[in-house]
């Protein structure tokens, strides 16, 4: 495994939160699927924003704070994101009652960023999480006991959503050099507009036309302005 970027947060537990739904909103991507009405790509979040941020305030308020030398890492990978935890479940709790059963092991914290509304009332967030996640077509919750670590996983179906875009792309309506172009950016990355005259041994004007066309379609991202910009697929 590949860490692309390892950050450490740390400091009042209110502005722990904030820093790492920061970090973790900016390292999110977004996927898109056809609008059959639209014959357009609309854009969907990675993972439902509630579900990721209540696995981590869980994570927060329910962590055994008597083990030492252990932190709450979040984790993430191309098809999931996990937020470990030190300590099991508290009390009688467990991954087989997790809806039904709800208690603050940590009455104090939880009392605290209830006030501050980083915390749902007490055992409504678990259940809206399974629901975010049913509404985006994602798998339920992961929750994994694993010695003195609880472990909270979603899944973001990557694989389905990526080849859900393949079959929207063929549906569409683009000439064959922008099909040239879509390949090209499969193999490099990117493309820019030089590369792309070049490739389709078209003038910059329709280069423009085509690779705006993609843009408007939602094919295509755009990084950077003027010549020098790159586009790339929606999915990277």
């Amino acid at each position: 495994m590949n860490i692309v970027k390892d950050i450490t947060v740390d400091g009042p537990l209110p502005k722990q939160l904030d820093e790492i739904f920061q970090v973790v909103s900016s390292q999110l991507r977004e996927f898109s699927y056809l609008d059959a009405e639209s014959g357009m790509f609309t854009k969907v979040p990675e993972y439902p924003e509630f579900a990721w941020k209540e696995a981590i305030t869980n994570a927060v308020v329910h962590r055994s704070y008597s083990i030492q030398g252990i932190c709450i890492y979040v984790k993430m990978f191309d098809d999931r994101l996990v937020v470990e935890s030190p300590g099991r479940l508290p009390g009688l709790v467990r991954i087989s009652n997790i809806r039904r059963m709800h208690l603050f092991r940590n009455p104090r914290i939880g009392k605290v960023l209830t006030d501050l509304e980083y915390v749902r009332d007490l055992g409504e967030g678990i259940d809206r999480m399974y629901d975010e996640m049913e509404k985006a077509g994602l798998e339920e919750p992961e929750f994994i006991e694993e010695d003195y670590i609880f472990k909270t996983a979603l899944k973001n179906r990557r694989e389905l959503r990526e080849k859900g875009i393949e079959k929207g792309i063929t549906r569409l309506d683009i000439n064959k050099r922008q099909k040239k172009a879509i390949e090209y950016i499969k193999k490099h990355g990117s493309i820019t507009n030089r590369e792309y005259r070049s490739l389709c041994e078209v003038g910059w004007d329709t280069a423009h036309r085509d690779l705006s066309g993609l843009l408007k379609m939602g094919v295509l991202r755009r990084e950077g302005k003027g010549r020098g910009a790159l586009y790339r697929m929606i999915i990277g």
